[in-house]
């Protein structure tokens, strides 16, 4: 493999399992699903379920 391509892949890796493997993400998750995701939404656009009935609307949280 290409040492150019090999370091950005492992780094990728590494990233990925230390996520995968990090209990507060799951924590996180768990607490948005349960108190934040209604409003903005299960990806964080601001398009949750009760978002209408909010003015201002929900942050949209993917546009930074």
């Amino acid at each position: 493999m290409n040492r150019f391509l090999a370091s950005p892949l492992a780094a990728l890796i590494l990233a990925v399992s230390s996520h995968a493997a990090d209990p507060a993400l799951d924590k996180g998750k768990a607490i948005y699903d349960s108190k934040c995701s209604q409003c903005h939404g299960d990806q964080g656009d601001g398009k949750g379920v009760a978002a209408d009935y909010f003015d201002p609307k929900p942050r949209d949280f993917t546009s930074g």
